[in-house]
């Protein structure tokens, strides 16, 4: 079955995952802060991270298993003062959370969120200027 073929490419600092034949996901152990991050996915791939649902946040949270650290995804705080409405890093809105206890906890201003591996890749929301691992996508 198609949807049930997942492949995992390990690469010096690079992972490349399948979810459901329809993009490629990839972790990048470079620390790198949010707008570096979604750079470099611009550059090299589609974009950061977009979760939309609650499989794929069970497919990435499955794959990253064992993997520590904490993981840009493309989801920030929209830049308008005084709101704290979030946005995907490809403009679109954010339906699906899977925000841990607590979060997001931060005032608002310039936040994005990680994946922490130590909160079972819940989210959590950071000041974009931290350095860190991050996930890109290729493709829808």
């Amino acid at each position: 079955m198609r949807s049930a073929l997942h492949c995992l490419l390990l690469f010096s600092a690079l992972w490349t995952l399948s979810f459901c034949g329809t993009s490629l996901i990839y972790v990048v152990n470079e620390a790198m802060n949010w707008t570096e991050a979604q750079e470099h996915c611009r550059e090299k791939y589609t974009d950061l991270l977009t979760i939309e649902s609650e499989k794929k946040m069970d497919y990435i949270a499955a794959a990253l298993a064992g993997e520590m650290g904490h993981f840009w995804i493309g989801l920030k705080q929209k830049s308008e003062e005084n709101t704290t409405s979030w946005i995907w890093s490809d403009g679109s809105y954010s339906s699906y959370e899977f925000w841990d206890n607590g979060q997001p906890d931060n005032s608002v201003g310039d936040n994005c969120v990680q994946l922490w591996s130590d909160l079972l890749f819940q989210w959590n929301d950071v000041q974009c200027c931290w350095p860190g691992p991050f996930i890109c996508y290729e493709g829808e």
